[in-house]
């Protein structure tokens, strides 16, 4: 299987340990003598094989992102800074708070919307080359 195939994998599976400690919570206690649609001690028997599961998926899974954490790790920086960045304030050109006392925007807007993009392009090249990684990558 591809690392691509096997994100997708994990993410299944986690919705998959999700419902299944819902069930188990939803049908843990219920009236005597009522049939449950699930039995709770089942569920529980699944619940710790998926989890079992998953950890050997994710283990499979950042054994093979190690070549390229930096990558990963980039992705995650340059996406954060984007986003705190598309709130930081430009518009003041210069203000007055204080009788003879100035404030004024160092960056315009145009130039934080620039570095934006700029940042933007670099997320964009980042994200084909994990594709084509996570396309190629057996594990």
């Amino acid at each position: 299987m591809n690392l691509k195939k096997a994100l997708k994998e994990k993410n299944k599976l986690k919705g998959k340990i999700t419902e299944t400690y819902e069930r188990i919570r939803r049908y843990n206690i219920a009236e005597e003598g009522i049939t449950r649609p699930y039995d709770p001690q089942q569920l529980l028997n699944d619940l710790f094989a998926n989890i079992d599961e998953m950890v050997a998926l994710k283990t499979k899974i950042q054994s093979a992102n190690i070549q390229v954490f930096d990558k990963i790790f980039r992705l995650s920086e340059l996406k954060n800074i984007a986003g705190k960045l598309k709130y930081m304030p430009c518009e003041i050109e210069r203000i007055e708070h204080v009788p003879g006392k100035f404030s004024t925007a160092s960056i315009s807007t145009n130039k934080r919307d620039a570095i934006i993009e700029s940042i933007q392009k670099q997320i964009e090249q980042i994200q084909e080359e994990l594709d084509e990684f996570n396309y190629q990558m057996k594990i």
